[in-house]
């Protein structure tokens, strides 16, 4: 590995690329009501990286509270999965949490 002037010369060891604190895979998420099984988000995949900020928009009804329940562990996926710093989550747990204003 050669540096910003390419002699060759290395300053440590070489950079491990940024692991993602939060991985959705391909989440699909769907709860029942009293009349209709509502599919709230299908194959849904993202990353979120330490440091990292969003924002979850859109109209009601599309999904966000949903997402925000699977990830606290809340809702369970009917197919994919989330991972917490490498881990599944598959129920709620203290390194996880949820705020219901």
């Amino acid at each position: 590995m050669a540096d910003s002037a390419g002699n060759g010369i290395t300053n440590g060891p070489p950079q491990v690329a940024d692991q993602p604190l939060l991985v959705a895979d391909a989440v699909t998420l769907q709860y029942k009501t009293q009349n209709h099984l509502v599919t709230a988000t299908w194959k849904v995949s993202f990353e979120v990286h330490q440091g990292d900020r969003y924002v979850l928009l859109g109209p009601s009804g599309c999904g966000k509270s949903s997402l925000l329940k699977s990830i606290a562990g809340f809702l369970p996926p009917v197919s994919g999965a989330f991972h917490l710093a490498g881990k599944p989550i598959e129920r709620p747990g203290s390194e996880n949490a949820a705020v219901r204003r």
